[in-house]
C-alpha cells in the first residue's frame, strides 16, 4: 500500500481530516487515520523571512536600493526591546508558547515526510495555504518535493465534504500558481516595506526633524546611536493612510454651496419631486433659474403614468469576514481586528466556520447540516419562525463558486451561550441568525410610481408591505407609504414650491468604510486588512474613535505620505496598489509570472529610492 501524508494548515483542520477519513488516534503531533494515511499539521506559517535587511551576505552595510539575492527563512524572533528585557510579560510568554508549538510541528513534519511515499497538500485552498506548505518544503525539505503528488480541495469541512475531496484529489501542480503569487507578493512587500521603503523614508524624515527621538546610547568608541519612534511603510499601509488623509482634507476644505429643488403638492397632501437640482456642487443654475421654471408651470397637472409592481426581497446574503466586520463596526463599534479575533476564538472552540473568508456562499454539504439542525439553532437562540425556503438557493448555496472558504456560518456544534464571553455570544448570535434567515419567508412589497406633468415632470412613489417575511425577525420592515388611487389622464390641482438647502461635507471615514474601499480597490485580503489597520493604530499613524468608529490620520501618517509623495512614489496611489493585486491574480491564473511582477515592483523601488525629494 502507498503510504500517504496529508499536511494540514492547523491542528483543528488536521483532526477533522482524520475523523472523516478513518478511525483516528493521536500520536505526538500527528493523527493516524489509517496505517497508510497520516495527517501532520502546521501552526499557520511555521517560518518567515529572517534575512537581515541592513547588511549584505558579507556583513557590509547595504546601500539602497538593495535586493538580496537570497532570502533566508526561519523561526521568527521576538520583537521589541522592552519586551525582551522583561521576559516575564504575557506577550513574551505567548510568543514562547507558539514557538514551542511551531518547533514541535516542524520536527513532526520532518519525521512524517521521511515516512511517506506520497504527500498531499491539505492546507487551506488559497494562496496563503499554498504558501504555508511550499515555503516550508522548498526551503527546508527540497528533496521531499518529489513526493508531493496531490492537492486536497476540501472547500467543505463536513465529513462528507472531506471524504468527497479525498476521493477526488487533483494533481498538486494545478494549484501551485497560488503559491507563486503568494511568494512573490511576500518578497515584493518585504523588499519595499522592510528593505528599502521604510529605511529611505525614515532617513528623509530624520533629515527634516520629523521623526521623534526616543533615546540615545553611547558606544565604546564614543559614537552615539540615536533611537527613533516606531515607523514603517508598506504596500497596504500606504493606501489606508491616503484614504484617511484625503477624507480629512475633503471635510476641512469643503465649501458649502446653496441649492434649490422644486416640489409640487396636491390637495391630498401628496408631495411630488422634480429630478433637477439647481445649484450645489454640480450645477451652475441658481434660485432665479428655479423660479423661472416654476413660473412656466400650471397649477393643473395631468397624471402622465402610473406604474405598479411587486418586489420580492430575499434575506441578506450570508456573512463573509469583510461584511461582518462592517456590521460590527457600524452597529456595535467593535473594530475589524477585534471582530476577527472573536471569530477566530469561536472557531477554536468549534462553534464557527473559518473566519478569513471572502465568500458569501456555502456548498450543498453545509446547507444539509444547517437544515438538519435549524430547529436546534432556533431553540438555542429563541428565534422561532416558520421554515419556508427549505431548498438550496443560488443566492446562498453554490458549491461551484466556493473555491477557497465558504461563508461564515455556525458549525454543527452548539455552544453553551452562558459560557461564552459577551462579545463572543453577540457575534455568534448575529452570524447564526443571519444564517437561519435564508430559511425564512421572503419579504414582499408593492410599489407604485406616479408621474405628473404640469409643464414639468414631477414624480412620487408609494410602498406597501404585503408580507414581512424575514424582515419582521430583524426589525427591518419596510414602512408603508400609501398613495391614493390614480388613473392615467386624471387631472389634479397642485401647488408648487422651491425648497432650499446647502451641500454638506463628506462624512468622516469609518473603519467600516475603509474596509469597503480596500475591497473595492482590490487591496489586501480579508486576512491582512484588519491586522494592518490594527498596526496603524498601535504605531500611531491613525486613530480610531471607539465610540463612533471614525478613523483620523495622525501626524506620522501626514509625514509618511508627504515624504513618499515627495519622491513621486506610486505606493501612495490606491489604484496602483490595486493594479498590483490584479497582477498577482494573473499569476494565480497562470497568465503572468512572478519574475514579471518582481521586476515591475523593483523598477518602482529603484525609481523611488533614486528620486530627489521635492
Amino acid at each position: 500500500m502507498v503510504k500517504q501524508l496529508i499536511i494540514a494548515e492547523k491542528r483543528e483542520q488536521g483532526e477533522k481530516y482524520a475523523i472523516a477519513l478513518g478511525r483516528p488516534k493521536s500520536v505526538g503531533e500527528s493523527f493516524i487515520a489509517t496505517p497508510d494515511l497520516h495527517i501532520a499539521y502546521c501552526v499557520g506559517h511555521l517560518v518567515e523571512i529572517i534575512t537581515n535587511p541592513f547588511v549584505d551576505e558579507q556583513g557590509n552595510q547595504v546601500n539602497l536600493p538593495y535586493f538580496p539575492e537570497k532570502v533566508e527563512y526561519g523561526f521568527s524572533e521576538f520583537r521589541g526591546v522592552k519586551q525582551i528585557k522583561k521576559k516575564d510579560t504575557p506577550a513574551y510568554a505567548s510568543y514562547k508558547a507558539i514557538l514551542k508549538k511551531k518547533k514541535a510541528a516542524f520536527s513532526n513534519i520532518k519525521k512524517e515526510l521521511a515516512w511517506a511515499d506520497e504527500v498531499i497538500v491539505g492546507t487551506d485552498l488559497d494562496s496563503e495555504g499554498e504558501s504555508i506548505f511550499y515555503t516550508l518544503l522548498e526551503n527546508f525539505f527540497p528533496k521531499m518535493l518529489k513526493k508531493v503528488k496531490w492537492r486536497l480541495c476540501a472547500n467543505s469541512l463536513t465529513p462528507d465534504g472531506i471524504k468527497r475531496a479525498y476521493q477526488n484529489l487533483i494533481p498538486a501542480k494545478e494549484t501551485y500558481n497560488l503559491y507563486l503569487a503568494a511568494n512573490v507578493r511576500r518578497r515584493a512587500d518585504w523588499e519595499f516595506g522592510v528593505v528599502n521603503g521604510t529605511p529611505m523614508i525614515k532617513k528623509d524624515l530624520i533629515a527634516q526633524d520629523k521623526l521623534k527621538k526616543k533615546g540615545e546610547k553611547k558606544r565604546e568608541d564614543g559614537t552615539v546611536i540615536t533611537f527613533y519612534e516606531s515607523f514603517s511603510v508598506g504596500r497596504v499601509k500606504c493606501p489606508m493612510m491616503v484614504y484617511a488623509i484625503d477624507r480629512t482634507f475633503a471635510i476641512e476644505n469643503h465649501v458649502s454651496k446653496p441649492f434649490w429643488k422644486l416640489e409640487a403638492q396636491d390637495e391630498q397632501g401628496v408631495v411630488y419631486k422634480h429630478n433637477f437640482i439647481f445649484g450645489g456642487d454640480d450645477s451652475d443654475f441658481n434660485q432665479s433659474d428655479a423660479q423661472a421654471i416654476v413660473d412656466t408651470c400650471q397649477n393643473t397637472a395631468l397624471v402622465k403614468s402610473v406604474e405598479k409592481d411587486e418586489k420580492i426581497t430575499p434575506a441578506p446574503k450570508l456573512f463573509n469576514l469583510n461584511n461582518l466586520q462592517n456590521f460590527m463596526s457600524k452597529k456595535h463599534h467593535i473594530t475589524a481586528d477585534q471582530t476577527l479575533e472573536i471569530v477566530k476564538e469561536l472557531r477554536n472552540k468549534g462553534y464557527m466556520s473559518y473566519p478569513r473568508t471572502d465568500s458569501t456562499l456555502i456548498t450543498e454539504d453545509e446547507f444539509a447540516y444547517l437544515k438538519a439542525k435549524v430547529k436546534d439553532y432556533q431553540e438555542l437562540l429563541d428565534f422561532p419562525f416558520e421554515l419556508v425556503n427549505t431548498k438550496p438557493r443560488k443566492r446562498y448555496v453554490n458549491g461551484e463558486k466556493v473555491k477557497e472558504h465558504y461563508a461564515l456560518i455556525p458549525t454543527e456544534v452548539l455552544p453553551d451561550l452562558k459560557a461564552l464571553k459577551a462579545q463572543e455570544r453577540l457575534v455568534y448570535e448575529i452570524v447564526t441568525k443571519r444564517t437561519l434567515l435564508m430559511f425564512a419567508q421572503d419579504q414582499k412589497t408593492a410599489h407604485t410610481k406616479v408621474i405628473i406633468d404640469n409643464g414639468q415632470e414631477f414624480s412620487t412613489t408609494g410602498t406597501t408591505l404585503l408580507e414581512a417575511g424575514w424582515s419582521e425577525l430583524m426589525d427591518k420592515q419596510v414602512q408603508d407609504k400609501l398613495l391614493p388611487d390614480f388613473e392615467e389622464g386624471q387631472e389634479i390641482q397642485v401647488t408648487l414650491s422651491i425648497k432650499d438647502g446647502v451641500t454638506k461635507p463628506p462624512q468622516p471615514l469609518t473603519e467600516s468604510e475603509i474596509l469597503n474601499l480596500l475591497k473595492r480597490d482590490q487591496i489586501g485580503t480579508p486576512a491582512t486588512r484588519a491586522e494592518t489597520l490594527k498596526n496603524l493604530y498601535l504605531d500611531q499613524f491613525l486613530s480610531l474613535d471607539a465610540s463612533t468608529g471614525v478613523i483620523s490620520p495622525l501626524e506620522k501618517a501626514y509625514n509618511a505620505i508627504e515624504a513618499l509623495s515627495s519622491r513621486g512614489s506610486k505606493y501612495v496611489n490606491p489604484d496602483t496598489t490595486g493594479d498590483w493585486d490584479i497582477h498577482l491574480k494573473l499569476i494565480e491564473e497562470g497568465k503572468s509570472t512572478p519574475e514579471a511582477f518582481l521586476e515591475e515592483s523593483r523598477e518602482e523601488i529603484i525609481r523611488f529610492v533614486n528620486a530627489n525629494p521635492l
